[in-house]
């Protein structure tokens, strides 16, 4: 029996089962076909590129801030976006991390920020979006090191928000 995972497929079981792990190991011209990158064991480049690195961590960055507006700790916001703590863990503090599109799918859908967007941000599709990087390095240099939102990050953050929204 010849099993085929379409892009289809996959997309509408991560949209219709989010409590289910949903992962498949699909050829590699229907990865590109849907914008996602390979994972790096697999890719012919072995190093991560310096700006794929500041881009994940803007994202981790974004993350947390956007958790820490929710005053949630990560354990909540795991069980509330249906995701696994290690891995939110992971994506806040680990740049290098390659995060799953199934919990960016998730992320972008609690927070209900653009799904495109947010998949580009962590790495997993592949951006050449100078407006993103830029706006994304503005963003993670002045919320880095917050623990807790002031009225001024609260704003930064609801800025970038819209940013990412909109285009």
């Amino acid at each position: 029996m010849k099993m085929i995972i379409t892009p289809g497929w996959l997309r509408n079981k991560i949209e219709t089962a989010p409590d289910t792990e949903i992962e498949a190991g699909i050829p590699v011209m229907m990865l590109e076909s849907i914008g996602m990158f390979l994972p790096r064991e697999s890719a012919e480049e072995p190093a991560e590129d310096e700006r794929l690195v500041r881009l994940k961590h803007a994202f981790g960055v974004f993350i947390r801030n956007l958790r820490l507006t929710r005053e949630l700790p990560v354990e909540a916001l795991a069980e509330c976006a249906h995701i696994d703590a290690t891995e939110l863990y992971a994506i806040e503090n680990d740049p290098h991390y390659v995060t799953k599109p199934r919990t960016v799918y998730q992320l972008a859908n609690f927070f209900g920020i653009n799904l495109k967007k947010m998949m580009e941000l962590s790495g997993a599709t592949q951006t050449y979006d100078e407006s993103l990087e830029e706006e994304a390095l503005k963003f993670a240099a002045k919320s880095d090191g917050v623990s807790s939102l002031n009225k001024e990050e609260h704003e930064i953050l609801n800025e970038y928000v819209k940013f990412l929204n909109e285009h």
